[in-house]
């Protein structure tokens, strides 16, 4: 086994304990601030060290999604560098264009999907997950919120948005977006808000 191998086995460990947990969102922001403040004690930065959140809340759904169906999800290789997660009715992505599994929409990288497949072969978007670490200018929400409704547009999706950033003067935006979906758009976020929701609850209620 080599270290990279053992060092995601460690993570994953405590990702499974997150299952267990009734409220792990704080549990996960923790863990990877955790990861931020050991970075900048030991090389003085964290900046250039990118996708710890991405792989935290990816493992995370995963699991839960294995969980909830009694299912496995098994890597399979998509092209030269890029794998997808698939069972026996899902399909789990990660920074890949939608519009090869969905019809209609515009190309467009989602950071986490999750698609069933039905038996013609044919994908339906389950639920879309976006992570901003940080929201430092207007024209990168203005941009997410307009890749997700063009996915609201065109899918029955439930969307979901994740934000580490503790800045909280894009607020009135979230909530713009959330309520031009009503029971769809969700933010996962230590920070408190109106359309907040905790992970296990977002994953909970995806209608699979």
């Amino acid at each position: 086994m080599n270290i990279a191998t053992e060092v995601f086995d460690l993570l994953d460990k405590h990702v499974e304990e997150c299952l267990q947990d009734d409220a792990p969102r704080n549990v996960l922001f923790g863990m990877y601030w955790d990861w931020w403040q050991a970075l900048k004690e030991r090389v003085g930065t964290s900046s250039g060290f990118t996708g710890l959140s991405e792989y935290l809340f990816f493992r995370y759904i995963l699991k839960s999604i294995e969980r909830r169906t009694g299912t496995t999800f098994k890597a399979e290789p998509y092209t030269n560098d890029t794998s997808i997660f698939r069972s026996q009715n899902f399909l789990l992505t990660h920074d890949m264009d939608i519009a090869q599994f969905v019809s209609g929409v515009r190309p467009q990288r989602t950071d986490i999907a999750l698609l069933s497949q039905s038996g013609n072969g044919d994908y339906r978007l389950l639920a879309a997950f976006e992570l901003k670490v940080y929201v430092s200018d207007r024209n990168i929400i203005e941009d997410l919120f307009k890749r997700l409704g063009d996915l609201g547009k065109h899918t029955e999706s439930f969307l979901f948005s994740i934000f580490f950033s503790q800045r909280p003067q894009y607020a009135n935006e979230m909530c713009h977006f959330c309520e031009t979906y009503p029971g769809r758009a969700f933010l996962i976020s230590p920070i408190e808000h109106k359309y907040g929701i905790d992970i296990k609850k977002a994953i909970d209620i995806i209608p699979l």
